[in-house]
């Protein structure tokens, strides 16, 4: 994690120099950063802050309202990464509740250095790790391997049968080590 350690919050939105801690993070990186990811409410704080304003309007119209792609365009006419805001939410069930849940942490800014941050890689399958598993029976479609147990095999019935699919792939990120976090809620 980087930054100068100013928390953002309203009572020092008119003093915290938002864009001279992205400039502070974007100068320290091993590789150009291309983009922050970042989420609505870190968003809002950039572009009701006064250093920023100030920056794109100057002094007279400082207090006009900033739209996100006036401030981007702003921030890539100077060399500077675009900001994107993650809203995704994902809804989790767990036994009959559901919820929702946020995946972004809050007050925290992620300085990505490219738009691709990894791939998908193979993973072994169980087929491979259990192979000579008897009554299993395997099949695979792309990186979906489906399992189908058949389990009267083994004991000499007709009666269970329990089918599994799994995927057997593993996100690589790439460029980890060139990826920054400011945290802007100590």
């Amino acid at each position: 994690e980087v930054g100068t350690g100013n928390e953002w919050n309203d009572a020092n939105k008119a003093t915290v120099n938002v864009l001279a801690e992205i400039d502070q993070v974007c100068r320290l990186a091993v590789l150009p950063i291309e983009r922050i990811l970042l989420n609505r409410k870190q968003m809002n704080y950039i572009r009701d802050n006064a250093a920023i304003k100030q920056a794109i309007f100057g002094s007279d119209k400082s207090g006009s309202f900033l739209t996100e792609a006036v401030l981007n365009d702003w921030m890539k006419s100077q060399g500077l990464p675009v900001l994107e805001v993650v809203e995704k939410k994902i809804r989790v069930q767990n036994g009959d509740q559901i919820s929702v849940v946020e995946p972004w942490a809050d007050g925290k800014l992620l300085f990505a250095p490219s738009n691709d941050f990894g791939t998908i890689e193979s993973m072994i399958s169980d087929k491979d790790l259990l192979s000579g598993d008897e009554g299993v029976d395997y099949s695979n479609y792309g990186k979906i391997e489906v399992a189908k147990w058949q389990q009267g095999i083994k004991e000499g019935t007709h009666h269970t049968e329990f089918t599994k699919a799994s995927v057997t792939a593993i996100h690589s990120i790439k460029d980890i080590d060139a990826m920054y976090v400011l945290d802007v809620l100590k």
